[in-house]
C-alpha cells in the first residue's frame, strides 16, 4: 500500500510545479494540438472549464496519435472510448447565455 505524506517540501514542490508554464517544445506537436483544441472542444460543449475528458476527446479524435495506438495496444476499442467520452461530456452541466443577457443560466 502506498501513502503520500505530505512534507513541507513536498507542498513546496507542488506549488512549484503548479506554477511552472506549460511550453509546445514539452509536447509532440499531435499532443500540443490536442491542449490547444481542448478549450474549443469545451466550449462546443458549452462548458464553462476545460477538463481532462476534453483532452481526452481531441486526442482519441487523433485518427493517427499516439493516445489511440496505446490504448489500441492495451486492447481498448478506440471508437467506443470516444463514444463513452462524448457521452460523458454531454451528461456533465451546461453554461447558456441568453440572448441579450449577461447572466449566466445554468440548465439542469
Amino acid at each position: 500500500m502506498f501513502f503520500f505524506e505530505e512534507t513541507a517540501d513536498s507542498a513546496a514542490n507542488f506549488g512549484y510545479l503548479l506554477r511552472q508554464q506549460i511550453t509546445q517544445q514539452e509536447f509532440t506537436e499531435m499532443a500540443w494540438q490536442s491542449i490547444v483544441s481542448s478549450p474549443e472542444v469545451a466550449k462546443e460543449s458549452k462548458h464553462q472549464i476545460v477538463e481532462t475528458e476534453h483532452l481526452m476527446k481531441s486526442l482519441l479524435e487523433q485518427r493517427n496519435g499516439l493516445a489511440r495506438r496505446i490504448f489500441s495496444k492495451a486492447g481498448v476499442d478506440n471508437t467506443r472510448l470516444l463514444d463513452a467520452t462524448e457521452k460523458f461530456i454531454q451528461r456533465q452541466p451546461k453554461v447558456v447565455y441568453p440572448k441579450h443577457s449577461s447572466r449566466m443560466f445554468i440548465p439542469n
